[in-house]
């Protein structure tokens, strides 16, 4: 048996000599399209140009913040407001993170003890506003307001019916400005961070055209011919503004292309030319259970994707799927600096929809656009990420079975994953992504296990470019995929899968992706989820609702509910460090901590040694970090099921059960908090509609669920160390 293995690694090295392209051309290749990436590329100036009101980037609310509502006329360059007793006809048009700047003529038709136009940039989580209105005396004012406070009010000039003023609102890092010309005359309000710092603490902010009725009065007017603009920014990569850009992309793309082909060839010569190589037999009972596995999936996808989503998260995708429907997939950025979800708050646009994630599931969002249309793209979107957890079902059940799992646990760990309560709350119901990056995830966990370097680049590659979490997650699966095939070989897989990544993206960069995309939304993220400098103070807490060791200890501090995660964790601790400081270094110790495992397990590398690991990191990420979501539980949930066949069969069974209830139980409680905030939003997870709803919430909101939770997953995550110390010296064979 030794003998034919050494044939056959003989007959396989003869083979890649012989046959594999010159490797220093691929390496080559792959230096020049980093390079392409990294060049700094001019932008358009300016870099986002937006010249009608487009329903779907813009949020309307009939009612405002008055009891009635008014009326709301929009057309492609023309919008009307007319006010009845009562009412506040609202339009936001623009919710940035960035820099912006709006012009548009306004003219009043009518009005009567009514302000026939107002307009404002503010922050609303914040309440502070720059403000301007047309009061019922005819006069023209502006003044800064911090909630009930005012502030620098000056009168800017006067109106009369029927006359035409050109607006112009400008808003940058360091100051507003309103601008208003009718005639000859030209006046300028101007408000700077210095005198107005309440504005400009780095959170979105937005601009709102309204109109107020007060009282009995009514007014009607109308906003022409608007030109919205994103100036030069360095947040986001948006589009390109070269004439060699798509030459350069193309001819690289080109070589990339051939190169890859004869690569591929190769290896597929390779791999027939071993002779120990079977192609495993399926048979009709097995292909049966997996149709019947797909369809169960698939239906039961289909009946939770009808209930509605988290409402931001929707709203967003929403807006990104009509982007690259009408625009195509590289417009997805750019559009969206200017778009706003005011609806996923009842007509509040507490945060800008912006995308912020690197380009590869822009595809997705092109996929459901040419697939559904309207009021059909939030259900068609929940049915494609369940259909994407369907396939990484298939990609692990393909993989147990290569490792000589027998076929009963490697199709109850499928299922384990597929029918996961947490995993299809997420696809399903929640609306997110994360099924996409799992997978890419697997497959670098697949390539690791195979001993394929190839693979497990490409697996890392997509997921750094689909979430920042995959950033997140990518030091592990390098680690180990220097560990189990050594530095030389690892590394010599790269160059290959820089040039496939390449061409994935290549649509998108002749499309005129700006090639930044690809890492900008990584510092961007990078600075608000790991600095306190650059933080964004609404995100800034303990835990965005997930059950976190530190959500637990800042309960033993006296703060209860709600306040236990929503505490700021930029706040010192009674050790001394802020909470957001400990928790780095408690997570760089528990790396630490994995690394020595490692090196103890003296090469036997094993599967089970591969999965453990993983698992251990992707809950220890989600369970001792600040500012994480619940949702960041679903790798930590994956990775725990893929690892069930190496742990005892009740630790295993009370592991995930922990760590998938934790989940659930934090995902639902929002969507039911949330129904209970905006009433009306979200009926269906109305506490009063089901006692499960309040269940939900009692844990999320309760000080002793919240504690809890947070021990439970901490108790899972040591649970998943003491089993990867236990398999850190496995046998050889299990290799």
């Amino acid at each position: 048996m030794q003998s034919v293995n050494a044939d056959s690694r003989s007959v396989a090295d003869s083979h890649t000599r012989s046959n594999l392209p010159p490797v220093w051309i691929g390496i080559l290749l792959s230096l020049a399209v980093c390079a392409i990436v990294v060049i700094p590329w001019a932008s358009p100036s300016p870099e986002v140009v937006v010249s009608e009101f487009v329903p779907e980037l813009i949020t309307i609310d009939p009612k405002g913040f008055l009891p009635r509502p008014g009326i709301i006329s929009v057309g492609t360059t023309e919008l009307e407001l007319l006010t009845t007793p009562h009412s506040q006809p609202t339009v936001h048009l623009v919710t940035a993170e960035v820099p912006f700047s709006a012009e548009f003529s306004v003219s009043v038709l009518n009005w009567k003890d009514a302000f026939p136009f107002q307009m404002k940039v503010w922050n609303p989580r914040s309440g502070a506003a720059i403000e301007v209105w047309y009061a019922p005396d005819g006069t023209v004012n502006g003044a800064t307001r911090s909630n009930a406070r005012w502030g620098q009010i000056r009168q800017l000039g006067q109106y009369r019916l029927g006359d035409m003023r050109v607006w112009r609102v400008e808003r940058s890092d360091r100051w507003v400005t309103f601008e208003i010309q009718g005639g000859p005359e030209r006046v300028r309000f101007e408000v700077g961070k210095d005198t107005f710092p309440d504005l400009f603490g780095g959170q979105p902010v937005s601009l709102t055209l309204y109109a107020s009725a007060p009282t009995v009065g009514s007014s009607a007017v109308v906003v022409r011919n608007p030109y919205i603009t994103v100036p030069h920014q360095r947040r986001y990569g948006t589009g390109v503004d070269s004439r060699w850009f798509r030459p350069v992309v193309g001819a690289a793309a080109l070589l990339s292309l051939l190169w890859t082909v004869a690569w591929a060839r190769s290896r597929l010569l390779w791999r027939i030319s071993l002779p120990s190589l079977r192609v495993s037999e399926i048979h009709a009972r097995e292909l049966a259970v997996a149709f019947l596995v797909a369809a169960t999936s698939l239906a039961l996808g289909w009946n939770l994707s009808k209930l509605p989503g988290y409402p931001y998260d929707v709203r967003s995708l929403v807006v990104w799927t009509w982007i690259a429907r009408e625009h195509g997939p590289a417009a997805v950025p750019g559009y969206s600096l200017l778009a706003t979800p005011g609806d996923a708050w009842s007509g509040q646009p507490y945060a800008a929809a912006t995308y912020p994630y690197p380009p590869v599931p822009q595809y997705l969002f092109w996929l459901v656009g040419k697939i559904a249309r309207g009021d059909q793209t939030e259900q068609a979107f929940k049915m494609v990420s369940t259909s994407i957890v369907l396939v990484g079902g298939i990609v692990l059940y393909s993989l147990l079975r290569r490792l000589r799992v027998s076929k009963a646990m490697a199709v109850l760990t499928t299922g384990a994953y597929v029918f996961n309560p947490a995993i299809l709350f997420d696809s399903a119901i929640w609306g997110q992504t994360d099924s996409l990056l799992a997978l890419f995830l697997l497959l670098g966990v697949a390539g690791i296990i195979t001993e394929s370097a190839s693979l497990t680049w490409c697996g890392i590659l997509l997921a750094f470019l689909t979430k920042q979490t995959g950033a997140l997650l990518a030091p592990v699966l390098m680690a180990l995929g220097i560990f189990r095939l050594g530095t030389r070989r690892f590394a010599g897989g790269l160059p290959s899968a820089v040039l496939v990544v390449f061409l994935v993206l290549t649509p998108l960069f002749l499309a005129g992706l700006h090639p930044s995309a690809t890492y900008r939304p990584f510092v961007t993220k990078a600075l608000e989820f790991g600095t306190i400098r650059s933080m964004d103070p609404a995100n800034a807490v303990v835990s965005q609702t997930a059950f976190t060791l530190w959500s637990a200890v800042t309960g033993l501090t006296g703060l209860h509910g709600w306040a236990q995660q929503a505490f700021p964790d930029y706040v010192a601790t009674p050790f001394g460090l802020s909470y957001f400081t400990l928790s780095r270094v408690v997570f760089a110790l528990f790396v630490f901590t994995l690394t020595f495992i490692l090196f103890r397990a003296r090469g036997a590398y094993s599967p089970g040694v591969v999965f453990l690991t993983v698992a251990a990191y992707a809950v220890a990420a989600a369970v001792l970090l600040t500012r994480v979501h619940a949702r960041y539980l679903y790798f930590g949930v994956l990775f725990a099921v893929a690892s069930q066949p190496w742990m005892p069969r009740a630790l295993g069974i009370a592991t995930l059960g922990a760590l998938t209830g934790s989940m659930l139980v934090a995902m639902w409680g929002v969507l039911v908090f949330t129904s209970v905030w905006y009433p009306g939003l979200l009926p269906v997870f109305e506490p009063e509609r089901s006692w499960l709803n309040g269940a939900m919430a009692n844990a999320l909101g309760s000080g002793i669920g919240i504690t809890l939770g947070g021990l439970l997953n901490t108790a899972a995550l040591l649970a998943l160390l003491a089993v990867l110390w236990k398999h850190r010296t496995g046998s050889r064979a299990e290799r």
